[in-house]
């Protein structure tokens, strides 16, 4: 991360993920009829509560949603050796919320 455009890139990717994270979630708990959180960064919580994401990874996804915050709205205070941690050791954060969600889709569509 060397240059300011792949330092903005990575940004911008991290931010783009994790928003999708967060749009997913939102939708998962509408559909469910889910009590609605009082945060976005709740969605997270809700749906541990309901078994589908642990409580473990529900709590690493409020925290990186939090660096998502940080990312979109305090641009100009990113501390880029946070953002080059989160590289190196959030993403597998992601990636588990994404088997977690296709693992309890499959579920649902074995038990229709």
């Amino acid at each position: 991360m060397d240059t300011p455009l792949v330092q903005d890139a990575v940004s911008y990717s991290f931010i783009v993920a994790i928003q999708v994270c967060l749009d997913v979630a939102a939708h998962l708990v509408s559909a469910l009829g889910l009590p609605k959180p009082t945060s976005r960064a709740d969605l997270f919580l809700a749906l541990a509560d309901a078994k589908i994401l642990s409580p473990d990874l529900s709590l690493r996804l409020i925290q990186i949603s939090g660096f998502r915050n940080i990312l979109a709205h305090e641009y100009q205070q990113v501390d880029l050796k946070l953002v080059y941690g989160a590289l190196e050791h959030r993403l597998n954060d992601l990636d588990e919320f994404k088997s977690s969600i296709i693992a309890f889709l499959e579920q649902q569509g074995d038990a229709s």
